[in-house]
């Protein structure tokens, strides 16, 4: 053979493997394609069954589904590897599988943080809840629809106590759910946005996590009426009181005789007032922040008192500061002896709402603001002794009235 026919030879065998090589690279190519795609496609179907078989969880957690509606989207518009992208569907299925384990049942708080964003909730530590003041939650279907707390003996009751805070719906109602999920095998977190006085002027952002864990009972739970024979056997607090100790607790009629036997005891006499004299609404709306309101100030032979009866029947019975005796003296104080809000703390009166008033200063402003509900009877401690307060409030010690010019008065709210 030629040098000139072998050179051709070569040529036609070098093209003939370099075109076998590019089909072979073109097959391998298409390939790829095809399993990526079918990989995409699969991945996509098992994101579409995962958001559709979830609905109902995801619908009560916004972070993960905001996660999963990226995911999805990211895969359509293919701004994601198929290897990152399954990592992320794998971590997400994860949490929804932990998420959907979450058993409906009873739990107590082990742990609690606050902040006033989300961002500053992250970098905070927990505060660890002890064995006695705890908080205790009934889980169903991923939701809490029962919350109370457990209480050591206090300043304010001498047994210990659970008082329950969900019997009229005025916790939870305004609570948004942004995650829950299970940490481990005993542990349930719960993200909540807690905003206070949502979209008022005053709005003030707020936000919980909670860690809570499987329990079977709930401590020292009582009836009122068990507590209230206790109390009255103890001969403790308000029950030590001969006129304290005589009323019907959860009679309003019952507190207004007792109310005119401690004014008598004070030197003061309203003995013309009587249970006919006494007109009582009760209402129910949880939206109001109010417990109780006065709406018969300048009237001196007529009491109106308005009470919210589920606070009023589900409070929990304490014997040195009682929900009951503490509302109804602060109300009788507006509605009979025709007292404004103080400023200053550590009063019957004090209320730092509805135009509150000073006597010497707005200094009195910047005390402590020890309201009724701080009060509680025989306190060591002047500025919160019940006592004390209840003998300035009948002595109209640092008190200020109401002027009756107009025979008129605004409902005061409390």
């Amino acid at each position: 053979m030629t040098k000139k026919a072998y050179a051709l030879w070569l040529i036609v065998i070098l093209s003939s493997c370099q075109k076998d090589f590019y089909l072979d690279d073109l097959k391998e190519a298409e390939a790829e394609i095809e399993r990526i795609a079918t990989e995409k496609n699969e991945l996509e179907n098992r994101l579409n069954t995962l958001l559709l078989q979830n609905a109902s969880v995801l619908s009560q957690n916004n972070q993960l589904n905001q996660q999963l509606q990226a995911l999805q989207t990211a895969l359509e518009e293919a701004t994601i590897s198929l290897e990152e992208a399954q990592e992320l569907l794998a971590e997400y299925a994860l949490q929804l599988n932990l998420l959907g384990g979450i058993s409906d049942g009873l739990y107590k708080r082990k742990k609690i943080k606050l902040a006033n964003s989300l961002a500053v909730l992250d970098t905070m530590a927990f505060t660890i809840d002890d064995e006695v003041f705890t908080s205790h939650y009934q889980i169903e279907d991923s939701l809490i629809t029962f919350w109370g707390v457990v209480r050591d003996s206090s300043a304010f009751n001498s047994l210990p106590y659970f008082q329950e805070y969900n019997y009229s719906d005025n916790y939870y109602v305004t609570r948004t759910v942004l995650d829950q999920r299970l940490i481990n095998a005993t542990e349930f977190k719960l993200v909540l946005d807690i905003t206070i006085n949502r979209g008022e002027e005053d709005e003030e952002p707020f936000f919980a996590e909670l860690v809570l864990t499987p329990t079977d009972e709930i401590p020292h739970q009582r009836t009122n009426a068990a507590l209230l024979e206790d109390y009255r056997a103890m001969g403790t607090g308000i029950f030590s009181d001969p006129i304290y100790a005589a009323i019907d607790l959860f009679d309003p009629y019952s507190h207004l005789e007792g109310f005119i036997k401690d004014a008598a005891r004070h030197g003061v006499d309203i003995s013309h007032l009587n249970s006919e004299d006494f007109e009582l609404v009760w209402f129910n709306e949880i939206e109001d922040d109010f417990s109780g309101y006065a709406f018969k100030v300048c009237d001196p032979n007529a009491v109106g008192v308005g009470l919210r009866q589920s606070d009023w029947n589900n409070e929990v019975v304490r014997d040195f500061n009682d929900y009951r005796l503490s509302l109804m003296w602060h109300e009788f104080g507006h509605d009979i002896l025709g007292l404004r809000h103080l400023c200053q703390g550590g009063h019957i009166m004090t209320g730092r709402h509805q135009d509150p008033q000073t006597i010497n200063s707005e200094d009195e402003c910047e005390s402590e603001n020890v309201t009724i509900w701080g009060l509680s009877y025989d306190n060591p401690e002047s500025y919160r002794n019940f006592q004390r307060a209840t003998k300035d409030m009948f002595d109209g010690y640092f008190q200020t009235q109401y002027t009756c010019l107009s025979g008129k008065q605004e409902v005061i709210y409390d």
